[in-house]
């Protein structure tokens, strides 16, 4: 297949299309007697998951591996105000991207011949899109170890270095197909890391040693094999393999026997989503522990929430599970799971042709349950630690109408008309309920109330609710915790894990409801569809929103104020023969101290906008108190510039900079006064006092 994906051979090779010597042993099943795995995103298999079927006695050799993402990359030219990089990657040493700067950097913006210019906001503490990322082919495994993927950030004077080495057993495994995403982190910058995707091919070995791939990346930028692939010969099956457009669900767009194959990719993603809810609901030791845990699994961070949340919409509603056209994601393989139990009930039994594929499908959505009753913990144990705070708060009681009784007995409908122990004549009373509450008391409209109570820009569906509940949250972690991390912990672990939760039950229960009549295609229903966009629209908001409601609990409003400054030398020209200097403060380019001669406390008076102030007051381990000096506030992070300027008759000024790093004096993480040196290497210094407090904010519209 042309995108990457796996094929799906009906049979293994026959004699005649394998080398020599290596026929098919005796016994092997043919691909539709194994059971089916959907492709995974993780880089290895839950141990409740069986593992991936080898798709002929070859297995999927043919690896192509893409750096899709690059992430939180450190600010390597912080020094400079430009705002932006130039940067390019490249794989063992090779470029990787860009190819053409022309169509791979943003708006074309390319540097000398092999950079792109990224804005800083967009990778800094984000993640960057590689534009027409390219995919390297592997026809074996490679001979090295690790594969090395390095950043590469332009300077004037030299260029950085960021290595990320992912190890060859991490992504090259012959038995495993399909399509794996992961994320690779580089050992030096902690929250730096590259997204991969691999997709997995067959292709049996040639018979010419001569051609043998030598497990180096191919050419870039195009991706074709070097190598071509021999084809399987027919074979006869045990089961009649299902020509285009002949199974029970091809009218909807999607054959019968990739319906499975797509729940268990519905089932990899429901997993990620209950990892993320782990890391929330997690005390801050904990959450770390599990962000550090084995490579082999997805990591997680504190700050993954929104990207997090960002990746299961996408690939739940925007993205093709099995490659298979546009009505094929996994939100479409879901509802039409749910449109076969309706008209085949509990499936029927050998000889019916699709007997298998049906036992599949129903065991895939045994799966998908048991991984909704993990969700349904996360979501419970939040509702305890909310309870540790509140208890008859009016918000809470929403929240128990809102999530514990509609959305539960949603749920709860869902089951019984999907209980595998049903029989056929006792499935339709069961499947009658479960409609009747998709149209009455749909997830479409408790995800409204979700949204509404969780949103901020709030201009999504029916927008904010009247009695707007997060706020009520934020003031009570506020109120209940003097730890800043405290506060943030119990927010994250109750409301933010119940309400991010429940609108992914929500958006998943709206993908399986019964809607339209058994012969009707519902992923083709524009207005399932419409609104099945418009939740996950909403959902990626309320992810953003409650990750930004966390600020609010912080001491952000930061006032500053320089209080000494000390150990000057003596800044004046040397023909100058005076006892005193002349000084002003400047913070980023404005006028700081004095004001006006009034903050001038010597009694000396002033020269130009410079207080005169006595040489021995300042040189030789002096320390001068700025009695006058004022509090400036800042509510963000910046690198303040302090200089001290000598005012001198006919343009002799001297001045001496100090440069204050964010990280030494902003921390919202304390509302506690700090007391800091900032050192020049001339061995001045000045002292400065900052003081932190909350801002006082609602979100609710007045």
């Amino acid at each position: 297949r042309e995108d990457g994906g796996a094929p799906r051979p009906s049979a293994p090779p026959s004699a005649s299309s394998a080398p020599s010597g290596s026929s098919p042993p005796s016994g092997v099943p043919t691909p539709s007697d194994r059971p089916s795995r959907a492709p995974s995103s993780r880089p290895s298999v839950a141990a409740s998951t069986p593992p991936s079927p080898i798709p002929s006695v070859y297995g999927c050799r043919t690896k192509r591996l893409s750096v899709t993402h690059v992430c939180n990359m450190p600010d390597f030219d912080s020094a400079e105000d430009d705002k932006e990089m130039a940067i390019k990657v490249h794989i063992m040493g090779r470029q990787y991207w860009p190819q053409d700067q022309e169509s791979d950097c943003d708006g074309g913006r390319g540097y000398r011949d092999s950079w792109c210019y990224v804005k800083d906001e967009a990778v800094l503490n984000n993640c960057y899109e590689l534009r027409n990322y390219a995919a390297v082919a592997f026809h074996e495994r490679p001979a090295f170890q690790s594969l090395r993927i390095t950043l590469v950030e332009d300077d004037f004077w030299y260029d950085s270095y960021l290595h990320i080495d992912v190890p060859v057993d991490r992504w090259y495994d012959h038995e495993r197909c399909g399509e794996d995403t992961f994320e690779a982190y580089s050992s030096k910058y902690s929250s730096t890391y590259a997204r991969i995707e691999v997709r997995s091919e067959v292709r049996v070995p040639t018979p010419e040693p001569s051609r043998r791939p030598s497990g180096r990346p191919s050419s870039l930028p195009t991706a074709d094999p070097t190598h071509p692939t021999a084809r399987p010969s027919p074979a006869p099956s045990r089961r009649p393999s299902l020509a285009p457009s002949s199974g029970p669900t091809a009218q909807c767009g999607i054959e019968t026997d990739q319906v499975a194959e797509g729940l268990g990719v519905c089932y990899a993603q429901l997993e990620n989503v209950n990892d993320l809810l782990k890391a929330q609901g997690s005390s801050g030791g904990e959450a770390r522990a599990l962000a550090e845990a084995d490579g082999t699994r997805r990591r997680l961070l504190w700050g993954a929430l929104v990207s997090g949340v960002k990746m299961f919409k996408n690939n739940f509603v925007v993205k093709s599970a099995i490659n298979q056209g546009p009505l094929s994601t996994i939100a479409d393989i879901c509802t039409i799971g749910s449109t076969l139990f309706s008209v085949f009930g509990g499936g029927g039994d050998p000889p019916d042709p699709y007997a298998d594929e049906f036992r599949k499908i129903f065991e895939r959505f045994d799966q998908i349950d048991r991984k909704l009753d993990e969700i349904e913990e996360q979501v419970q144990d939040g509702f305890s630690r909310l309870e540790l705070v509140v208890r008859k708060e009016f918000a809470n009681e929403v929240l128990d109408d809102l999530i514990k009784e509609r959305l539960a007995e949603l749920e709860e409908n869902y089951r019984a008309y999907l209980d595998p122990r049903l029989s056929s004549e006792h499935r339709g009373a069961y499947e009658d309920t479960f409609r009747i509450s998709c149209a009455e008391d749909s997830p479409y409209t408790i995800f409204q109330a979700l949204y509404g109570h969780s949103c901020r820009q709030c201009d999504q569906l029916i927008g904010q609710f009247n009695q707007y509940i997060m706020d009520t949250f934020v003031d009570l972690a506020i109120q209940n915790y003097d730890s800043i991390q405290e506060r943030i912990d119990w927010f994250r672990s109750s409301y933010t894990t119940i309400m991010v939760g429940a609108a992914v039950k929500a958006l998943f229960l709206h993908s399986v409801c019964l809607y339209q009549p058994r012969d009707v295609c519902q992923n083709t229903d524009p207005v399932w569809r419409g609104r099945l966009i418009q939740m996950a629209d909403a959902l990626e908001e309320i992810a953003s929103s409650l990750s930004a409601a966390e600020e609010r609990v912080k001491c952000r409003r930061k006032t500053l104020r320089v209080t000494h400054m000390c150990n000057l030398y003596d800044m004046d020209p040397a023909f100058i023969k005076d006892d005193d200097m002349d000084l002003r403060i400047e913070i980023d380019g404005e006028r700081y101290w004095p004001r006006d001669v009034g903050d001038c406390t010597d009694g000396l008076g002033m020269f130009n906008n410079a207080c005169m102030i006595q040489d021995i007051k300042l040189i030789n381990g002096a320390c001068y108190a700025i009695k006058k000096s004022v509090w400036k506030d800042y509510t963000a992070a910046k690198k303040l510039e302090i200089v001290i300027v000598d005012e001198d008759a006919f343009s002799f000024d001297d001045e001496i900079w100090f440069d204050l790093w964010p990280e030494e004096w902003y921390d919202s993480m304390t509302c506690e006064d700090q007391h800091i040196t900032v050192q020049h290497s001339s061995g001045s210094y000045l002292k400065v006092t900052i003081k932190g407090e909350l801002i006082h904010e609602t979100w609710a519209a007045s």
